[in-house]
């Protein structure tokens, strides 16, 4: 969807959805986006679900329920435009992953949250763990209290509101109240009903601000024109889609896909940091990359994994994939030779 500049999903059900997982991943000409209108009641996963969307200006989220969401890692990492953030309808009570979930917002001075916002389930993992990341690269960002970003303070310990004596990065607004929300007939022509399901997910760690991704597999059904924001593929009405594509590291413990895409030339690598391995690290360097990441350093040879000349999401899907045991796979790697 890197092309999309307007996206009008008013006629979205999104009543049944469980998940959002990388919904507008990688949209990354959108600069609106209007979500104010969607029923989030069952929603549980937003893992990742605004990631790269560098252009992102204004995004309404006033009516997303998320009393039962659970998960929301990197949920607007990259959004490099946005300037401000309202969050006081936002129930964290039940999240448990928060990962770099304002990473990038390079712009991002204020963020609004109420007394429904709680990361303490964050705050409370063991010091030292990567999985309490939350912040990084938020130079602009300053607390109601003015307290501003500091780039070694990154943790859930500053995810809070800033008061006297308790140092925060966020900005008092009082909880709006909760709309009813009107979804179109399902038994209506035109039904825009979105269904999606869920695996098990898990999460690992690895060393020093690298952000671990937990892959889900995911199954989304649309009458609508859906994009595909994990790699460059599209799907149209009627089709099913199946994406397991993080854009971090990740820990993939779902199954295989049946038919990986073909290669066209003789596979380059995917060695990304030259330590003679293909791994995570590798994963999350290309991905980064490929996101626009400024100080990302890596063999371009090895980048170009499917061997067709440019370096792309598809590269970073594939190379995902094989690190985390995706069978047929492994026809694009081999050691570099000397």
């Amino acid at each position: 969807c890197k092309s999309l500049t307007t996206l009008d999903l008013s006629n979205l059900n999104t009543a049944k959805v469980t998940t959002m997982w990388n919904m507008f991943w990688g949209c990354s000409n959108l600069t609106a986006l209007d979500l104010s209108h969607f029923d989030t009641s069952a929603l549980v996963t937003m893992d990742q679900m605004f990631l790269g969307c560098k252009k992102l200006e204004t995004l309404d989220l006033t009516g997303v329920d998320t009393s039962n969401v659970t998960r929301m890692q990197q949920l607007f990492n990259g959004c490099a435009a946005l300037e401000e953030l309202d969050l006081s309808g936002f129930d964290t009570a039940k999240v448990g992953i928060m990962i770099n979930m304002f990473s990038g917002c390079t712009k991002l001075r204020t963020v609004y949250v109420s007394e429904l916002w709680d990361a303490s389930r964050i705050a409370g993992i063991e010091q030292g763990s990567n999985l309490r990341i939350m912040f990084g690269q938020n130079s602009a960002l300053v607390g109601g209290n003015g307290t501003a970003f500091a780039a070694d303070k990154t943790t859930a310990d500053y995810a809070h509101i800033d008061a006297a004596g308790d140092p925060g990065y966020f900005t008092y607004k009082e909880a709006p109240e909760r709309p009813h929300v009107t979804t179109p007939s399902e038994t209506t022509t035109g039904d825009t009903t979105a269904t999606t399901t869920e695996t098990t997910t898990t999460d690992t760690t690895t060393s020093n601000s690298t952000t671990n991704d937990t892959t889900t597999s995911e199954s989304t059904t649309s009458n609508t024109t859906t994009s595909d924001t994990t790699t460059s593929e599209s799907t149209t009405s009627n089709t099913t889609t199946s994406d397991t594509t993080t854009s971090e590291t990740t820990s993939d413990t779902t199954g295989s896909e049946t038919n990986p895409p073909e290669t066209t030339t003789t596979p380059t690598g995917g060695d990304m940091d030259g330590d003679g391995e293909v791994s995570n690290r590798d994963a999350m360097l290309l991905i980064r990359y490929v996101n626009g990441w400024e100080g990302i350093e890596l063999d371009v040879e090895a980048a170009d994994i499917d061997g067709d000349g440019e370096i792309s999401n598809r590269d970073a899907m594939i190379l995902i994939r094989f690190v985390n045991g995706w069978e047929g796979y492994d026809q694009y790697f081999r050691k570099k030779e000397d």
